[in-house]
């Protein structure tokens, strides 16, 4: 039986321990000191955060029909919010744009899921609350754009929303959820 007292058998831990000990640290370690304003690292960032973002917009505007929702409100080129409503000309725009030729749609949320945390990574790592703030909430914008548009996949998006739900609660607070300590741009004194 057991050796415990009484016959009884440990508990295993509650399932939300069970979770969170399966899960690494959700965001990468930051850089120590913020960019720059206006320096040649924080513009490279800019470009390449933008880049990648227009890039996952274009693979979630071309994903597979077939996992859509009609009136599942979508982004055109220019991130502006449409309609979805299988419009000819909605659908003939998309196709004359030569970028997005070469560009496949995701197939599933899990994909789209793993590229928009991998953005997050990167905006997490640079350190710059200026730069942080605005893009995690547009890729909470995006995210929540994306949910209803594929077939339920709840680990991606628990996993995904972690990671979001820790960088929006570490930035309220200037440290890190996990870990405690003061993140860049908090140690002035002026958070």
């Amino acid at each position: 039986m057991s050796d415990l007292a009484g016959g009884f058998v440990p508990l295993s831990p509650p399932p939300s321990s069970i979770a969170s000990s399966n899960t690494p640290n959700s965001l990468p370690q930051p850089r120590r000191t913020p960019l720059k304003p206006g320096g040649t690292k924080e513009s490279r960032l800019i470009r390449h955060v933008d880049q990648q973002l227009l890039h996952i917009q274009r693979r979630f505007a071309k994903r597979d029909p077939s996992l859509g929702h009609e009136g599942v409100r979508e982004m055109d080129e220019e991130g502006r919010m449409i309609e979805q409503l299988n419009d000819p000309a909605t659908e003939k725009r998309l196709q004359q744009s030569e970028e997005w030729n070469d560009v496949q749609g995701y197939a599933g949320f899990a994909e789209a899921a793993r590229d928009v945390e991998e953005l997050i990574a990167v905006i997490w790592v640079s350190g710059t609350p200026a730069l942080q703030v605005p893009y995690l909430i547009n890729m909470a914008l995006l995210t929540t754009t994306m949910i209803p548009a594929f077939p339920l996949a709840p680990r991606p998006l628990f996993r995904l929303l972690g990671k979001l739900d820790h960088a929006f609660a570490s930035l309220l607070v200037g440290r890190d959820v996990s870990t405690d300590e003061i993140l860049p741009g908090f140690n002035t004194g002026r958070g």
